[in-house]
């Protein structure tokens, strides 16, 4: 039971942080928003704050997606499937996402490097700190992958 109450925290952790960066991203957007009609001058940095809270709310928010088995995909062939074939279709599906997020998280590490040696814009910030949403996110994808490849081996053998 460790496991799931481990599981349980890294659920809140991500809907909280997918909560605080959409919520920020739409009060930047309506300052920017203000700032145009309302002010002689909008600040720069809003559009490029907007951006960067974008990304991590959708880095923040794949991994829950990926539990909640609500990535986008076609079920048809499956829901014709006899139960045990669609099974072990699906933990073959799960199996493959597996292998493409652990590429994706692999080659995040030269991605972050890079950002590593560069700054935003406007705002300053090391471009790691954004860039670093392409390392979490495909880890944590893949963490929950293997967590569903582990319950649907499991489910197999009932």
């Amino acid at each position: 039971m460790p496991l799931k109450k481990f599981f349980k925290s890294i659920d809140h952790f991500f809907e909280g942080l997918t909560f605080l960066s959409v919520t920020a991203m739409i009060l930047v957007v309506l300052l920017q928003v203000f700032a145009r009609f309302a002010l002689p001058k909008a600040p720069s940095w809003t559009e490029e704050l907007s951006r960067i809270l974008f990304i991590c709310s959708v880095a923040f928010a794949a991994p829950i997606a990926m539990k909640k088995g609500e990535f986008v995909k076609v079920d048809t062939l499956i829901s014709i499937l006899p139960r045990k074939v669609a099974k072990i279709l699906e933990v073959v599906v799960d199996a493959v996402i597996c292998a493409f997020i652990c590429m994706v998280a692999y080659y995040a590490v030269d991605f972050v490097k890079l950002g590593s040696i560069q700054s935003s814009p406007s705002m300053g910030v090391p471009m790691a700190i954004p860039f670093s949403a392409m390392f979490i996110a495909p880890l944590f994808i893949g963490l929950y992958g293997l967590k569903k490849i582990i319950e649907g081996a499991v489910d197999l053998k009932k």
